[in-house]
């Protein structure tokens, strides 16, 4: 019986390669394929520490070896071309720069259900092309790059458009992260943490 099956093995290279195949071999290989690219976006009313936590990933992130990306959507809406709307955002922390962002990423979306999310993922291809360099979506360089660590923070997501647009581009390297707190607690981080008025709290929650 064991003659039988040396023969077998000598006439198939195949089943040989198999026999002298380390038990985790397969799982290191699929390991070694996995892409180490995270995207994770962060989604909670104001005041809930939507913010806070985004920098607390970044952080932490930082501390295992991740180069880190903060994609701030608010930037990402006052630096918008949108024509026919003005580019000016009031700056500082005033109601009306709230207000004003909520009105631009409104007009945003009236042209496109997801547009904010096409806005972050345009942002992601910037970023990776200064991280990878010009060509790094091509062939021979996607397995290398897929080793490399990065993660990008997305803060804040305020539409299931775009976090469904996000789901079907990044898959399952996708992550969502909804922060809640208690209204008394918003309240008290949009004054006391952010530096708003208390009487505008009620316009903006």
């Amino acid at each position: 019986m064991g003659a039988l099956n040396t023969a077998a093995t000598i006439q198939n290279p195949d089943v040989t390669e198999k026999i002298n195949e380390k038990p985790d071999d397969t799982l290191t290989t699929i390991q070694n394929r996995k892409a180490h690219q995270l995207y994770i976006g962060i989604t909670g009313p104001i005041g809930s520490g939507a913010s806070l936590v985004s920098e607390i990933l970044i952080e932490q992130f930082s501390k295992i070896g991740y180069t880190t990306k903060l994609i701030k959507v608010s930037k990402l809406i006052t630096d918008a071309k949108l024509l026919g709307y003005p580019d000016i955002i009031p700056q500082g922390k005033t109601v009306a720069r709230i207000e004003a962002l909520q009105k631009k990423g409104n007009a945003i979306r009236t042209k496109s259900l997801d547009g904010i999310g096409k806005l972050i993922c345009d942002e992601i291809v910037k970023q990776k092309t200064l991280i990878f360099g010009q060509d790094y979506d091509k062939d021979e360089n996607k397995e290398k790059n897929l080793k490399e660590k990065v993660v990008f923070v997305i803060d804040t997501l305020k539409s299931p458009h775009d976090v469904n647009l996000l789901k079907e581009v990044y898959k399952n390297s996708f992550y969502l992260f909804g922060i809640l707190s208690l209204e008394d607690t918003c309240e008290e981080r949009f004054v006391n943490g952010k530096g708003y008025p208390r009487e505008d709290f009620e316009r903006i929650y």
